[in-house]
């Protein structure tokens, strides 16, 4: 049971390695990181008081196409990804080392983690007369896919939260509301994108949808990457100058 539970495990341990290592300048606490990380975990149940209700009220099913593009994005993509800002939300509230635009980023995956590894454990465990089919599949598509959801959330989150405070500046402002809304609709939109090509998959079983899934998280891949890259590089400016992000005066141990 121990090596099904460290199979079911290692994808999430891989992603979260990767991005602490991303945030390279000034590494998050790992209680922090810990935190956000069971934040994730309860996001789990919080998106089942969701998803219960809706589909109680209508389920079409995954023997259509309607219903795996309903199913995709009304009973998993909405209530998941509305659940996990909800606890990235709560958690970054009180968090005092969210202090660069990377941060966001970095707690997000962790909470986006959180969820996936739940996730991962319930479906390994599930199947275990199949387990290591199910948990090499799940590490390379599923648990990746909510890295790459994750790291959306906190690309626009940080914006958001950032641009929210420099009320001095007009320009940044009026990027906040349109921030907000791409925080949670992005993530929904790549979740319910890749959960509905999963199900086209299953009802159809056609090899080029399964390479279309691969180009689609190849593609998700690439973006994650440059969101990273583009938040470290932002970073990196206010670093470099010894500057604060909120108010872009110097900070403390630099003047």
């Amino acid at each position: 049971m121990s090596i099904i539970l460290l199979a079911a495990l290692l994808p999430v341990i891989v992603l979260l390695s990767f991005i602490y290592h991303q945030d390279s300048m000034k590494p998050e606490p790992a209680n922090e990181l810990l935190k956000a990380f069971f934040y994730g975990i309860g996001s789990v149940f919080v998106s089942m008081l969701f998803s219960t209700p809706v589909t109680m009220i209508y389920n079409p099913g995954t023997d259509t196409l309607w219903g795996c593009v309903y199913t995709a994005f009304m009973q998993a993509a909405v209530p998941e990804e509305l659940a996990k800002l909800i606890m990235l939300g709560l958690f970054l509230r009180k968090c005092e080392a969210f202090d660069e635009h990377l941060d966001g980023i970095v707690y997000a995956c962790c909470v986006g983690m959180g969820f996936a590894a739940v996730e991962n454990i319930m479906y390994v465990f599930d199947d275990l007369s199949n387990w290591t089919t199910v948990a090499f599949i799940r590490a390379f598509l599923a648990v990746p896919a909510h890295f790459f959801f994750a790291v959306a959330m906190g690309y626009y989150y940080s914006l958001q939260h950032w641009d929210a405070r420099r009320r001095t500046d007009p320009e940044a402002s009026t990027h906040v509301q349109r921030y907000r809304w791409l925080m949670i609709l992005v993530p929904v939109f790549l979740h319910g994108t890749y959960d509905t090509i999963c199900m086209f998959i299953s009802v159809l079983g056609s090899g080029i949808l399964f390479i279309i899934l691969l180009l689609f998280c190849w593609w998700m891949w690439k973006e994650s990457k440059r969101r990273i890259s583009e938040h470290f590089t932002i970073d990196k400016v206010y670093f470099d100058l010894g500057q604060d992000h909120e108010t872009g005066e110097q900070t403390p141990e630099e003047v």
